[in-house]
């Protein structure tokens, strides 16, 4: 929950955010704000430290203004709060698909950590971590307790979650296991089944979820409400999830998100999903990448760079990038900035000068404090390596700096640093935003702290086990109640046909035209964006995640700073996606300059 009180009589704001971050809590602090970090919040954290950023703490006047809300565009409303682009966070807003940790891309606009409170008094801010997430390794309980375990908890607090709300209650519905077990014991649990369940997928087959989930709706007596996108349908609703979202965030499931929320309060106020089971119970394959190089492993580091090396300049083989990545340290494998641009990458793309830019850097804190003993010493008594993630002696692997010789449970170190960056800065916003824009309530039991308690204990073998299943302890749950094809499916991450649809002639000018923007002209290098593009659609290069992180923060920029920026329902049209988001977006020259030599 977000808290916030004021004490009058000592003129004290008091607020505070949940420990996973389920609701958003942004604040405007400009220079006149004096910043005190207490000795027990990670002074990392501390704005006032960010020594690469010129742009972030210059007040565009000179005032002593903190504003504080749960939308960004509230701030703004503001006569002293100041909406400026902090281009030093563009790094982290293209790589990460989002801006990690308490930066926004607005200059003196910061989140409040989750598990973290706030005071401000006479023009002092103090900020304080109430929370650390602290792992515990259970051993030597079977997993089928575990699985007991699990299920009983989740019998238990559900009906508590249900009777909180006097109005209509329904569940979220994909084809994964999360959210199939939570519609199940909902199910059993509202006083007038059966459960409504909602579902969006997409018109092309192979890119949906949908007949899986409503083959599972029928089967379990739910009423099931389900749409099928188009096209037009995902890109007419660009602009109004950036008008939702306040911030880039370049992953394309928002879209799909948005038209769940749609037909969910269509039919009732308040909606359970299944967030947050990925990250307290190792749902991520990456998760299993330790064990999966643990014989590669025994090759001595420098060996395996050396392969490495020889081998990166040769055309692709098979069991190239297996041998590639064996050589890098695992908070490298891990680091989410390698899925998007890499560090080379991201001077490449961008004209402003970030050769400082180390996108590990900023997860690595949370990661590994053996690659640092600096950062361990400083994090020993506030977000602790060694307190947080404890060494549970199972995984038989080698500490990543290969020094010290110590074990390491690089599963915990993974779930450890998704905690403070993944799951609030990304999963939990963009649904938190998506349920916001029309009036949806969202509850997440598996965000409970009673199943936070049992994650926390929970052995690393019982989330990946050695056949590399992930959430192996959660699914054995599920299969108490759910059918085995439904609790031991594959891990789908809400598939869409984005990557054919940027090869469609029809929507080609839209990517082209954004890309020969004024905003694009002015932070990008426009020929690169484009030869992406190029090598996308002619299948040379599959570019999808790096177009669309370039191409959503274009949209949004045009959201965000239009002089005509307004909500998303004064766009609402009857014109189709393509040609509604080209005439709110793009000038009729941009268009069709967009246009010329399609391939």
């Amino acid at each position: 929950m977000l808290l916030s009180s004021t004490t009058l009589n000592e003129r004290e704001l008091i607020a505070a955010r949940d420990v996973f971050g389920i609701k958003p809590f942004y604040y405007y602090c400009d220079a006149g704000c004096d910043l005190d970090y207490n000795s027990d919040y990670d002074s990392a954290y501390d704005p006032s430290h960010d020594t690469d950023s010129d742009s972030a703490h210059t007040p565009a006047q000179n005032t002593n203004t903190f504003a504080f809300a749960s939308e960004i565009k509230a701030l703004f409303a503001h006569p002293n709060c100041h909406k400026k682009l902090n281009s030093d966070h563009l790094p982290e807003a293209l790589s990460f698909e989002y801006v990690p940790n308490q930066n926004t891309i607005y200059a003196n606009v910061y989140k409040l950590m989750p598990g973290s409170y706030l005071s401000y008094k006479e023009g002092t801010l103090s900020i304080n971590s109430y929370h650390q997430f602290t792992f515990d390794s259970e051993q030597g309980v079977p997993l089928d307790d575990w699985a007991d375990e699990i299920d009983s908890t989740l019998v238990e607090l559900m009906p508590e979650y249900a009777k909180e709300s006097k109005k209509e209650v329904g569940s979220l519905l994909s084809s994964g296991i999360d959210s199939s077990y939570i519609a199940y014991i909902l199910n059993e649990t509202v006083p007038t089944p059966p459960l409504q369940t909602f579902s969006v997928g997409y018109k092309h087959a192979i890119h949906t979820e949908l007949p899986d989930a409503l083959s599972f709706a029928k089967g379990a007596g739910f009423t099931s409400h389900s749409k099928k996108l188009t096209a037009d349908d995902f890109f007419d609703a660009v602009s109004k999830v950036f008008y939702h979202l306040d911030e880039p965030l370049a992953n394309p499931s928002a879209i799909a998100l948005y038209y769940a929320g749609l037909i969910a309060k269509e039919n009732c106020d308040v909606v359970f999903s299944g967030e947050g089971a990925d990250e307290l119970f190792g749902g991520y394959h990456i998760y299993g990448e330790d064990y999966h190089y643990r014989w590669y492993k025994l090759i001595p580091a420098s060996l395996r760079t050396a392969i490495a090396k020889m081998i990166s300049p040769l055309p692709s083989f098979k069991g190239k990038n297996y041998l590639i990545r064996g050589a890098k340290q695992m908070v490298d494998k891990y680091s989410r900035p390698n899925f998007v641009f890499s560090d080379e990458e991201v001077n490449k793309l961008l004209k402003g000068k970030y050769s400082h830019y180390k996108g590990v850097d900023l997860t690595r804190r949370y990661f590994d404090a053996e690659d640092d003993t600096k950062k361990r010493a400083k994090h020993s008594d506030k977000d602790s390596y060694k307190n947080n993630i404890k060494d549970s002696g199972e995984s038989g692997s080698k500490d990543s700096n290969e020094k010290s010789g110590k074990k390491k449970d690089y599963i915990q170190a993974m779930q450890y640093a998704d905690f403070h960056t993944w799951l609030p800065d990304n999963i939990l916003l963009k649904i938190d935003r998506m349920s916001a824009a029309h009036g949806l309530e969202v509850r997440f039991p598996f965000l409970d702290r009673r199943m936070l308690d049992i994650a926390l204990a929970l052995p690393s073998e019982y989330k990946v086990d050695q056949k590399q299943q992930v959430k192996a302890a959660l699914r054995k749950a599920a299969a108490s109640v759910l059918p085995s094809e439904v609790a031991y499916r594959k891990k789908l991450g809400m598939p869409s046909p984005l990557a054919e649809w940027m090869r469609d002639p029809k929507y080609v000018p839209l990517f082209r035209a954004a890309f020969n923007s004024e905003v694009a002209r002015e932070l990008f290098d426009v020929t690169y964006i484009h030869e992406l593009l190029a090598d996308h659609i002619k299948k040379k290069t599959p570019n999808l995640q790096k177009i669309w992180s370039v191409y959503s923060f274009i949209m949004w920029y045009e959201q965000a700073f239009s002089e005509s920026s307004e909500s998303s329902e004064d766009n609402e049209g009857s014109e189709d996606g393509a040609d509604a988001l080209s005439k709110q977006t793009f000038n009729e020259k941009d268009t069709a300059d967009a246009t010329e030599d399609l391939p």
